[in-house]
């Protein structure tokens, strides 16, 4: 047969298809809903699981059955055996009908919301931030900080979910390291309790990278903080202008140089994504190759991701403006650059995962806590009233408003748009890429990689490749 099975992370060949065969009767199959096919490359990718397979024979009877769309088809033999056959049914690739896929996707959604599961996003200073960044929504000013009280709150909270497998912390802001003093005494006493009560904790950050020396850095990490996202707005002029100092004094070469000492530190497992926002005025290109000049273009630990500036403040000046050429060619121009001058790219790992692009706000088990333990469920909308769905008390009990069942409601019938039925990113969307967008218009929205998965799914390929 020759052919070998592909996991999305492994570094094994992929399934090749590459000899002729034969349609035999048999009961009748159906191809998965969950699968895109890349025509220019004769390749399959299956979001389901992450598996993919290449066709060198043009005339193998499952590519043929792919191109002509075949609703009902019987078992086939391929190189006179089913060796092709079984693995592509073992693979969901093909299935015996279109249910036994969306049970599958049914179930992992009620997985990830069991209460066994548990996603804390916390703001330890609120909105409050170092930075005056004039694209950004927030309310920097605030003076609201996370302490001790805070602190037995939530692990409160924490201690009464008897049947915790998995937590997750998320630090966000603002900039949450204004208060870094209590993520260090919050992530021991968590790190403590979570290995006495055999929870597996994981944890991760957005800063903007300022405040994050080396020697934080490694407390962290050794406190199970160890994915990380730094925005970097292009070369040092343009990131300057676009990220400042509250009083107006330039970022940039702190930023880099806290990225570089902390590269040096050979032993510690972590994960740094570094974002870079966009404009049409932006030197991505001269970025990148400063980048590739600088140590952390060998680590594999740093990946890259772009994305273009969208803000809708009429008083920003040309040069911090958002794009207004085409931003997703650009992206896509600027993502191809990187990886042609070995930059990792940090966005693809991200659809390994059923769920992977389902919003947490739509989740019973995934709450965002204010200084002031107030209960929010979306970090673009952090003040929309609709947004404020509860309260957690002293002892530790959450008190819920009548906002929650909005955020929430929706989780339990995934498929309420009839499109999500046949559309192949839905095990990654679940059909909830933005409650909000659910709330404020009934509509349930379609994340924009949705609408080009033949050239997603071939970069994911290709990456897995590389």
């Amino acid at each position: 047969m020759g052919l070998t099975n592909h996991f999305f992370f492994y570094n094994c060949k992929p399934k090749d298809l590459s000899r002729g065969g034969w349609i035999i009767k048999d009961n009748v199959f159906q191809i998965s809903t969950t699968l895109t096919f890349i025509e220019s490359h004769n390749r399959i990718y299956n979001w389901l699981n992450g598996e993919y397979v290449e066709f060198e024979d043009i005339s193998h009877p499952f590519l043929h059955l792919v191109k002509n769309k075949s609703e009902n088809f019987n078992k086939f033999k391929y190189d006179n055996s089913f060796d092709d056959f079984n693995w592509l049914i073992d693979n969901k690739f093909i299935v015996s009908n279109h249910k036994e896929v969306q049970d599958i996707i049914l179930n992992r959604a009620k997985e990830l919301d069991s209460s066994q599961n548990l996603h804390l996003t916390l703001l330890p200073a609120q909105m409050a931030c170092n930075f005056n960044c004039p694209y950004c929504y927030e309310d920097k000013k605030q003076k609201s900080r996370m302490g001790q009280n805070e602190k037995e709150i939530i692990l409160n909270y924490i201690n009464k979910r008897a049947d915790l497998k998995n937590l997750q912390i998320e630090w966000f802001g603002g900039e949450p390291l204004l208060g870094k003093d209590f993520i260090l005494d919050f992530s021991q006493a968590v790190y403590n309790l979570a290995k006495f009560k055999n929870i597996d904790y994981r944890s991760s950050m957005t800063t903007n990278g300022f405040y994050l020396t080396s020697e934080l850095f490694q407390k962290l990490v050794n406190l199970n903080v160890k994915a990380f996202q730094i925005t970097i707005d292009g070369l040092e002029e343009n990131h300057n202008k676009l990220r400042p100092l509250s009083n107006g004094e330039p970022t940039f070469k702190t930023i880099i140089h806290n990225l570089t000492e902390i590269s040096k530190l050979k032993s510690l497992d972590f994960n740094i994504v570094l974002r870079t926002n966009f404009n049409e005025n932006s030197d991505i290109n001269g970025y990148i190759e400063f980048m590739k000049n600088l140590d952390l273009s060998k680590d594999k630990r740093f990946a890259f991701i772009f994305r273009p500036i969208e803000s809708d403040l009429n008083d920003l000046q040309n040069d911090v403006s958002c794009s207004k050429v085409e931003s997703s060619s650009l992206q896509k121009s600027y993502e191809d650059k990187a990886i042609n001058n070995a930059l990792e790219k940090g966005d693809l790992f991200l659809y390994k995962d059923i769920g992977s692009h389902s919003c947490p706000a739509s989740r019973e088990n995934a709450l965002i806590l204010y200084p002031d333990m107030t209960v929010r469920k979306c970090t673009v909308a952090l003040d929309n009233p609709k947004n404020m769905v509860g309260i957690i008390q002293s002892d530790g009990n959450l008190v819920k408003n009548e906002n929650w069942d909005l955020w929430t409601l929706n989780t339990n019938s995934i498929y309420n748009k009839p499109d999500c039925l046949t559309c192949s990113f839905n095990p990654q969307c679940l059909s909830s890429a933005c409650p909000l967008e659910f709330i404020d218009n009934m509509n349930i929205a379609c994340p924009s990689e949705s609408s080009n998965l033949e050239n997603l799914s071939n970069s994911i390929i290709d990456f897995i490749e590389s």
